[in-house]
């Protein structure tokens, strides 16, 4: 997802946005004889921790769409939001 510069075959949507390309990662499924006692406790860690950080990743995602929509509605275009940070205190 790094790398979804939103375009679809270089285009913007009709109404002018950006629509990932690249689906999000589903959630890893382990089998469960798994021995987690021999797994190194870093490796085990980020491997039990990947799948929140996929939701919480998604979450942010959508958020932040949600709210850059909202604002390029009252504000108009993007680049007045980027420079001109004082719509904050309108929100």
């Amino acid at each position: 997802m790094v790398k979804d510069d939103g375009l679809y075959n270089g285009q913007r949507t009709n109404d002018g946005c950006f629509n990932p390309q690249i689906k999000t990662p589903s959630v890893p499924v382990y089998p469960n004889d798994v021995d987690w006692k021999s797994i190194d406790d870093d490796l085990m860690f980020q491997l039990l921790w990947f799948p929140s950080q996929i939701v919480m990743g998604t979450r942010i995602s959508n958020l932040l769409g949600k709210l850059l929509a909202h604002l390029m509605m009252k504000n108009g275009s993007i680049k007045d939001i980027l420079l001109y940070p004082v719509w904050f205190d309108s929100l």
